[in-house]
């Protein structure tokens, strides 16, 4: 109960905080595009939860052989 009375973390710094090391996260288009830079080490789990948790739509490709996840805040 107490936790919802604290201020919430800007996103941004939320998942630099997730990523860590482990990839890099920068604003792209409205959204976020986050780097897999250590593939066997990356949170996936918590980046997926906090993203689906936070209502973002997720996608995944491969840009110059490394896994790029693009989030992008959910409209409906």
């Amino acid at each position: 109960m107490l936790e919802s009375l604290k201020p919430k973390m800007p996103v941004l710094d939320a998942l630099q905080t997730i990523v860590g090391d482990k990839g890099e996260v920068v604003l792209q288009y409205g959204g976020f595009r986050i780097t897999v830079r250590q593939h066997p080490r990356f949170p996936w789990y918590d980046l997926f939860n906090f993203l689906v948790g936070e209502s973002f739509q997720v996608w995944i490709d491969r840009i110059d052989g490394s896994l790029v996840i693009v989030a992008k805040q959910r409209l409906d």
